[in-house]
């Protein structure tokens, strides 16, 4: 999702990034994006919104859940920098993996380096959970506004056999440029994340499905 931050950023300054074939859209059906509240920018100017997605997404695989944890466990330790984890933790009255990571991102000549705490964890049936806060954000160019990046994300079954119920939870916090006005960087970024959001997510967890 960095990668999806640094777009947002170039917003009046160059083409937005494009997600197009970067997944398999049959196997993703996903609703439009709503906000658990109305986006603002606040008083020191800095945009606060949270997007939710729902998508139900066709497993391949027949692991389930299982299958997602390993996915999710293997796709941690890629991290750019572990800096601790596995911990073997109960959270969500599941058992889980902790872990503290650092990634970096970059578009074109901006960069952003996000530490985030990710811990994810799974009753094996009937949910999965997993949740990255970051902790820490420094960027480079337009990446220097980035102030937060949080995703979560809720997994049920569906009632349809062979599929699963995602429900994302993006939280965003982007400091406000000075070559843009408050009400029309707000506009932006609301429009900018209806837009593209759910391609994101897609492109991201591409392998989702075939882990399923």
């Amino acid at each position: 999702m960095i990668h999806f931050l640094l777009g947002i950023l170039t917003l009046s300054v160059s083409t937005p990034v494009s997600f197009e074939n970067a997944f398999a859209p049959s196997d993703w059906q996903c609703g439009k994006v709503t906000w658990a509240e109305e986006p603002i920018v606040d008083p020191s100017k800095l945009f606060i919104g949270t997007a939710i997605i729902d998508c139900e997404v066709t497993g391949r695989s027949g692991r389930g859940l299982d299958g997602l944890e390993r996915a999710l466990h293997v796709r941690a330790l890629s991290a750019d920098t572990v800096i601790a984890g596995p911990i073997h933790e109960t959270f969500e009255e599941m058992p889980g993996r902790r872990f503290d990571l650092r990634d970096t991102d970059a578009l074109g000549s901006d960069r952003v380096t996000i530490d985030a705490d990710v811990v994810f964890a799974t009753d094996s049936s009937t949910r999965l959970v997993y949740q990255s806060v970051s902790r820490k954000v420094k960027g480079t160019g337009n990446a220097s506004y980035i102030r937060k990046s949080d995703l979560r994300f809720d997994v049920t079954p569906s009632t349809v056999s062979g599929k699963w119920s995602f429900r994302f939870t993006q939280h965003t916090r982007i400091q406000k440029p000075p070559i843009i006005g408050g009400g029309a960087f707000r506009n932006e970024v609301i429009k900018t994340i209806e837009r593209d959001a759910v391609k994101q997510i897609q492109a991201t967890f591409a392998e989702f499905p075939s882990e399923m």
